[in-house]
């Protein structure tokens, strides 16, 4: 995923962390979204929207390279993660009115993941959010999903990858988890789609091991 747009890749992930994708266009709006990531300037980057299998968060494009073979563009495009932090981690770990940090977490992810809303003390003062590409302020208040099933109006079998990896992307930079350790997106009924999850949080003591947060339900995809 790169900026909500989705693309077939071969990933590579270097000793420094950079990420290197190559991707074969297939149509001449994804060579233009691709080329758009090129900037002429080295020293202002552009911020992109990541998330592979394994990976997720806000990189740099640090260089965009164009192969034509037999009338089809590969590019080779080189990210590397943003110098800039993102939300304080450590705010995720206050407990609020009786609620722990792990329970805020996961009352986030069912949020998230299935448009359970927030109880309203927690949602008004610690709502759900995160920073995207140049510091832009993203507030979730409902389901993820609903909004991009409406958008793509595919096949289950064509959403299913792409809601992956969009969950992924917004539960890591929520910084509910750390590392996605199951999430099963089941097949989809008149628009309701089975939803499983398990995550570890971050582990930000050491004399504390990490929590993992479990979710099972159903999300209405109907907007």
């Amino acid at each position: 995923m790169l900026n909500e747009r989705f693309f077939q890749a071969k990933s590579n992930t270097q000793s420094d962390q950079s990420i290197i994708l190559q991707i074969s266009s297939k149509n001449s709006e994804q060579d233009a979204e691709l080329k758009a990531l090129q900037s002429k300037e080295s020293y202002n980057r552009k911020q992109v929207a990541f998330a592979n299998s394994h990976d997720a968060g806000i990189m740099q494009v640090s260089s965009v390279e164009i192969e034509s073979t037999a009338g089809k563009n590969i590019f080779n495009i080189t990210l590397t993660p943003s110098q800039r932090s993102q939300n304080n981690g450590f705010a995720r770990e206050t407990s609020f009115n009786g609620h722990s940090a792990d329970e805020i977490a996961e009352l986030r992810t069912r949020l998230i993941l299935l448009g359970e809303p927030l109880p309203k003390d927690l949602g008004r003062f610690f709502p759900t959010q995160f920073n995207g590409p140049h510091n832009h302020p993203v507030t979730l208040e409902k389901s993820i999903f609903p909004d991009l099933w409406a958008q793509m109006q595919t096949q289950p079998s064509q959403f299913l990858p792409k809601a992956w990896l969009w969950a992924a992307y917004c539960l890591k930079m929520c910084q509910v988890i750390e590392d996605v350790l199951e999430l099963e997106l089941g097949s989809i009924k008149n628009k309701v789609m089975p939803v499983r999850f398990q995550g570890r949080r971050k582990q930000f003591y050491s004399n504390q091991a990490s929590s993992t947060i479990s979710v099972v339900g159903n999300c209405i995809l109907s907007a």
